[in-house]
């Protein structure tokens, strides 16, 4: 605590010869005791005062990933372009950068763009959550193409192979069923909704497979009363005859 006290009142002062490598001792000390919020502040003014490339550059690094503690992502979306251009960065940090990048082109219906930091994340950490996402995201991608089929066979695969991340793995199920409807198949549609129902383990999404499920069911009814019934028209035997 005397220490950072002493980086504290320098940085206090302004900028001095003194204040830049505060600035550095202090956001240190504030990263390595996970105080994400006031390590970004230093990370800030270490970006606006610094002329050294190399400060600059791990300071950008240190904010993408202390927003990322923060679980701030939008935050630390503003510096993952910027990441990727730091020299010699190492794979791990880039993949996050990567990450990030693929959430915001997705969200932003550039789906190219997003697949192609998607597949990015899944070459670098395969089998974690980070995957898990990119993996489910890159289906809706191919749903949102209407790429049925694929949807279809890498989504049963994704289920089996992520079942350990059942937020995605649930929301691959309630995906597989919209994809069944959109191949007009929804018995198989109301199959998979009432299988995640009965073992479904995320709430919202098992509130969200029965809502599907009610409103599946809803319209089948719906089209069967509309459906014209049958008519028996008698026939008259005596029609054209006479006596």
């Amino acid at each position: 605590t005397t220490a950072l006290g002493s980086y504290i009142a320098v940085i206090d002062k302004g900028r001095t010869r003194y204040s830049e490598q505060s600035l550095i001792r202090a956001s240190q000390i504030y990263y390595k005791r996970s105080d994400y919020r006031n390590a970004v502040k230093m990370y800030k003014r270490l970006q606006k005062e610094t002329s050294d490339p190399e400060v600059k550059n791990n300071a950008t690094v240190n904010l993408l990933l202390a927003f990322m503690n923060l679980e701030e992502l939008d935050s630390a979306t503003v510096y993952a372009a910027a990441v990727l251009d730091v020299p010699k960065l190492p794979s791990g940090i880039a993949v996050k950068a990567h990450y990030l990048l693929g959430r915001d082109e997705f969200a932003k219906m550039n789906d190219k763009a997003a697949e192609q930091h998607f597949q990015k994340v899944i070459k670098e950490l395969p089998l974690t959550n980070f995957a898990a996402e990119a993996n489910y995201s890159i289906l809706v991608i191919k749903y949102r193409r209407k790429e049925y089929k694929k949807v279809e066979k890498e989504g049963l695969k994704f289920v089996s192979d992520y079942a350990g991340y059942p937020q995605w793995s649930g929301r691959a199920m309630i995906l597989l069923a919209d994809n069944y409807v959109a191949m007009k198949d929804k018995f198989q549609a109301k199959l998979v909704l009432q299988n995640y129902i009965d073992n479904g383990d995320v709430p919202e999404l098992v509130q969200e497979a029965k809502d599907k499920l009610a409103a599946i069911v809803a319209e089948e009814n719906a089209t069967q009363r509309k459906a014209p019934e049958e008519i028996e028209v008698p026939i008259d035997s005596q029609e054209g005859g006479g006596q």
